[in-house]
């Protein structure tokens, strides 16, 4: 009786995801009709979010990004990547905050009276299912339309993580030519698979001055990879390509390599530098950074992150009359933005041992089995700074020198809690005229020197200028 049950259940869910997979690929020519009118409508009404109610689909969104490039490919998945933050803001919530005030500003010895006002916003969430409808051009820029609708949802939930095999649809724009348009189409559809069988993670921050300036770091994670595909069908309509494929997903590269990759980009990619007065040590760092994907710098100024190694060694007497030995590594790490330690770790000295006749192998095999025995303490601990930091912020200091007045201080600090992407701001005790601030700051910490001079300009900080210094990360004077 059970193992009719069981062929029964077997033969079921086989014609239910035959049936699904069926419908799947009727998906998008029974939506084209409506949703292609419907977008029409959105555009000419420069209406860029939109919910519907589709006969085919039921309840649907319709998020429209914008892009612009020179190259269509770009343009395109700028458009893309806006939809879908759209997409996950409209699902999931926006966190905005707003700044607004008047403030004096300086012309020579002219005071000004200024209006400034600041938007920020943040957006996370996860989308599954959520599918490229169509792309093209609109008032010169590149539009791209991602939907979500009752169906897709419904599908998603058919999708379990044993159910591997998943039809994802791609479109190009044909303004770079056929074979162009195929190439985007086709790593769309890919892109695509991969995130209807894991769900997409979004980290967004947006700033917007003025009204003027636009700044936006943008995350976009998917959970798995594509291992096979086949391609269905494939077709030119209008002026895109479209093309429909089976793909095989497999779960994601361990430990989150996806994720991390992702966010070293919005970090502006980086590097490390190693300071050590062993060249074995500097070349079994140097590997141990680039297997785990960690850029390696030649230049101590030109990267962000110092790495410094403390190596001991301890010998004693091991039986047979032959020498053990144990080494340890202990691994500081230091950002050239803050005068805090990033990472303090160490490897355990009793994974390090080696019983040997020559010192020559004792001091090899044991350097050996201690780096072994650090790299995923070191690879885990720079990693988990890597997301602390892009979701909570950096700490920076920033070091005013040479103020004439208290007021300078306070009127520095006010400029440091004006600008979009700070979270925090702590004056420490000022010593000989010299204040140290210490900035949460979520944006980029290269680019906050020059953020400071620009905003400089709102308040009473006339003759304010840049100091370069090799000891502290940002330092700024009269």
């Amino acid at each position: 009786g059970k193992s009719l049950a069981d062929g029964l259940t077997a033969e079921f869910r086989m014609k239910r995801w035959a049936l699904t997979l069926a419908a799947l690929l009727m998906l998008p020519a029974l939506a084209n009709a409506s949703l292609e009118k419907t977008v029409s409508t959105m555009l000419a009404n420069n209406q860029y979010m939109g919910m519907v109610n589709d006969n085919e689909l039921g309840r649907t969104v319709i998020a429209i990004g914008l892009g612009m490039h020179r190259k269509a490919s770009v343009a395109q998945e700028i458009a893309r990547q806006d939809a879908m933050k759209s997409l996950t803001a409209y699902l999931k919530g926006e966190r905005i905050s707003s700044v607004e005030r008047a403030s004096q500003s300086w012309k020579g010895d002219t005071v000004l009276e200024e209006y400034y006002t600041s938007l920020t916003s943040n957006v996370e969430g996860t989308l599954k299912a959520a599918w490229n409808f169509n792309t093209g051009e609109h008032d010169g820029m590149t539009y791209n339309v991602m939907v979500i609708s009752e169906r897709s949802r419904d599908f998603s939930e058919l999708f379990e993580k044993h159910d591997s095999i998943v039809e994802a649809r791609g479109v190009a724009s044909l303004s770079s030519g056929v074979e162009a348009a195929r190439t985007t189409a086709l790593n769309n559809a890919l892109r695509s698979a991969v995130e209807q069988y894991g769900g997409v993670q979004m980290a967004s921050k947006t700033t917007i001055e003025n009204a003027e300036a636009l700044r936006a770091k943008l995350s976009t994670v998917s959970s798995g990879h594509v291992q096979r595909y086949t391609v269905i069908k494939e077709y030119q309509e209008g002026n895109n390509y479209f093309i429909i494929i089976s793909a095989e997903v497999s779960d994601s590269p361990p430990d989150g390599q996806q994720q991390i990759l992702a966010i070293q980009e919005n970090m502006g990619r980086p590097s490390f530098a190693i300071q050590t007065d062993r060249p074995e040590v500097d070349r079994l760092m140097r590997e141990l950074l680039a297997t785990s994907g960690f850029e390696v710098s030649s230049s101590p100024n030109s990267a962000r992150y110092t790495i410094k190694t403390d190596i001991s060694k301890y010998e004693y007497k091991a039986m047979g009359g032959m020498t053990g030995l144990q080494t340890t590594i202990k691994v500081r790490i230091t950002d050239r933005f803050s005068s805090d330690d990033l990472i303090n770790v160490s490897s355990d000295p009793n994974n390090s041992v080696e019983i040997s006749d020559s010192a020559t192998i004792r001091e090899q095999n044991s350097l050996s089995y201690a780096m072994e025995d650090l790299q995923p303490k070191l690879t885990s601990a720079i990693k988990k700074q890597f997301i602390s930091q892009f979701n909570n912020g950096s700490k920076i200091q920033v070091t005013l020198k040479n103020f004439d007045r208290m007021r300078d201080v306070d009127e520095l600090r006010a400029c440091l809690e004006s600008l979009p992407l700070t979270k925090s701001v702590s004056v420490q005790p000022i010593q000989n005229r010299s204040a140290n601030y210490e900035v949460i700051y979520l944006g980029d910490p290269a680019s906050l020197q020059l953020d400071i001079l620009k905003h400089s300009r709102s308040f009473s900080l006339r003759g304010l200028k840049a100091k370069n210094t090799d000891t502290k990360a940002v330092v700024l004077s009269f």
